[in-house]
């Protein structure tokens, strides 16, 4: 499923933010009309399509995605 079928005609939520290039790290949408994205498909994709480290995936969402609003903007989660 793509992002338009998924959000669907209600669209997302004012303030609620897409992160570019991880449309495949979608789980659903919260009932606040909010994304949720999988870490471990970002981190996954980082390591693959920019040839970045373990360690430096990983920084790079700590750094550059979980301060971008996470828990408000979107919905970032491990799944176990």
């Amino acid at each position: 499923m793509n992002l338009p079928e998924l959000v669907g005609p209600e669209g997302l939520a004012p303030g609620a933010i897409i992160i570019d290039g991880h449309d495949d790290a979608i789980l659903g949408i919260s009932g606040r009309r909010i994304l949720i994205y999988e870490r471990a498909a970002i981190l996954k994709r980082l390591m693959k399509r920019d040839g970045m480290s373990r360690r430096g995936a990983d920084e790079f969402i700590e750094y550059n995605i979980e301060t971008g609003n996470n828990g408000f903007g979107f919905i970032l989660v491990e799944r176990i």
